[in-house]
């Protein structure tokens, strides 16, 4: 099988796992290898660590993107919340059961 071949076979296989990132960076990150004479490990871990990344850079837009439309419907609804410190609670005495 050709090399070229191989590589359409890998970056398809790495898109039907999901590995999006992966598959992307595939021949820069087998340049990569060749040059550094870098060991297999080295290399999937290249791979993986650039999936990591991604995913977890996914995760982050998305949180911050939820937490932001909460905190504009919290204003076009004029919710305000009221945040308390430790001085407020001072006179708090607990019921004695």
């Amino acid at each position: 099988m050709s090399e070229a071949l191989l590589l359409a076979k890998t970056e398809e296989s790495l898109l039907e796992l999901g590995l999006k990132k992966a598959a992307l960076i595939l021949p820069a990150s087998l340049e990569w290898a060749a040059g550094k004479q870098a060991t297999y490990v080295e290399f999937l871990s290249r791979l993986l660590e650039a999936e990591t990344e991604e995913r977890f850079n996914r995760y982050l837009h998305t949180r911050l993107s939820c937490f932001s439309q909460v905190k504009s419907a919290e204003k076009r609804c004029g919710f305000v919340h009221r945040h308390r410190n430790t001085e407020d609670y001072d006179d708090f005495v607990p019921d004695k059961a």
